[in-house]
């Protein structure tokens, strides 16, 4: 009988009713150190009244308690802690709350750039030129809706059309539509392969130097978007008229612009692996402006890859049927230090396999107001490629017309938390 009850002590998780007693013993409403050692004490008292006895602060014994005390309370409130981090309403680390929220199928969204149109107010060529009159206007600002010169609206067609594809001259844009109520035209510059994707410029905004570029438009459902970067496509403008002349600050042409600097990178899959992800580590990255594209050896494009919003789960659950398109691809927002693509398993989507480039923009990651008087006489140079294929030189005189105030910062733990749900 006693090896029984011996047994039946050192096997305790053998015996539910040794398991039993000993839990209905514990305080399980103790969880400081002051409520732990006073229930230790007690604990101690009521089971080994004879063997154990003394109980004066300055014995061993206690100091023993106190270090066991110290050390639950030091347990509890890390469980207490990591506990708080499985539920999004009361998540504190931002990582916490990004995966909780992505496990809800919610992306939380980054930065958004200031983006939007200039006005050309002067150009430049050095290409030799004369005007109806014979006239030189090569190496002369021509500017727009200029008082002082009766010729300046034929001279400044002239010096565009010189730069425009032969295909493409004024009046003759290679695509149309309504952006905002008024009648948007592009028209495509002729410039050589061996031009920028984007021109840089800076600028300084209340006190703040930040960075800016022309970046290459599209009109896309009724509104401006930058193309897909590649060096094959020539550079666009923008020509709008509102009906009311040629002085309104919302007639003439215009480039498009969007703060942050475009970068990219080359990666190489030589394995077909399906559910690929790729992370680019790169703080403030923004939410618009990440492309991607299949390239040659020689940096061709090949296709260019179409984005999708981000999905739950491993894979990309979208098929041809949706896009009319397999090369897809999401991106994933990283705690606003990077991204990750997230590329199809090869059942709804394409794998990707051989060199591919991503662009990705990184813009400043707060809201500000570009007012007008922050961007004038704002000058970018771009290459064209004349009807005889030699190339010159386009300089281009450009300022902000009305205050810009569409950037936003990273959305904040506080928008997450009550977006995701």
């Amino acid at each position: 009988m006693a090896l029984v009850n011996r047994q039946n002590n050192l096997f305790a998780a053998e015996d539910w009713k040794v398991a039993y007693k000993a839990f209905s013993e514990v305080n399980f409403q103790a969880y400081d150190f002051d409520t732990i050692r006073e229930a230790l004490v007690e604990y101690v008292r009521v089971n080994y009244p004879e063997t154990f006895n003394d109980y004066t602060e300055s014995s061993e014994f206690i100091a023993i308690i106190e270090l066991l005390a110290y050390l639950s309370q030091t347990l509890t409130f890390r469980m207490d802690l990591n506990s708080r981090e499985n539920f999004l309403e009361t998540a504190e680390r931002r990582d916490s709350v990004f995966k909780l929220a992505r496990q809800l199928g919610y992306n939380p969204r980054r930065n958004i750039p200031a983006s939007g149109l200039m006005k050309v107010v002067a150009i430049n060529t050095n290409e030799p030129l004369r005007d109806s009159l014979g006239n030189d206007i090569n190496n002369t600002n021509i500017f727009w809706d200029d008082a002082n010169n009766p010729d300046g609206y034929e001279q400044f067609i002239t010096i565009l059309n010189a730069a425009m594809n032969s295909s493409n001259r004024f009046s003759t844009p290679t695509k149309t539509g309504t952006v905002g109520g008024i009648v948007t035209d592009i028209y495509e510059l002729n410039t050589p392969l061996t031009a920028p994707v984007a021109y840089d410029f800076d600028l300084s905004v209340a006190g703040t130097s930040r960075s800016f570029q022309i970046v290459n438009p599209t009109i896309k459902e009724g509104t401006l978007n930058e193309l897909h970067p590649d060096r094959l496509n020539n550079f666009n403008i923008v020509y709008r008229n509102d009906a009311t002349g040629i002085s309104s600050i919302n007639s003439g042409f215009f480039v498009m612009f969007k703060q942050g600097r475009l970068q990219s990178t080359d990666y190489n899959y030589t394995d077909p692996l399906q559910s690929r992800t790729q992370e680019i580590s790169l703080a403030d990255i923004n939410e618009t402006d990440v492309f991607v594209q299949e390239i040659d050896g020689n940096g061709s494009t090949i296709a260019k890859w179409t984005q999708i919003p981000n999905t739950v789960g491993q894979t990309l659950n979208y098929n041809d049927l949706a896009f009319g398109v397999r090369t897809l691809y999401s991106v994933e927002n990283l705690n606003n230090a990077g991204i990750k693509l997230r590329f199809p398993d090869g059942n709804f989507g394409d794998i990707p396999f051989g060199t591919f480039r991503t662009y990705y923009r990184t813009s400043d990651p707060e809201s500000f107001a570009l007012a007008p008087e922050d961007a004038r006489n704002v000058k970018v140079v771009i290459p064209y490629e004349n009807t005889e294929g030699v190339t010159y030189n386009l300089t281009v005189t450009f300022r902000l017309q009305e205050t810009v105030n569409n950037s936003l910062a990273p959305e904040t733990l506080t928008a997450i938390k009550q977006r995701a749900p």
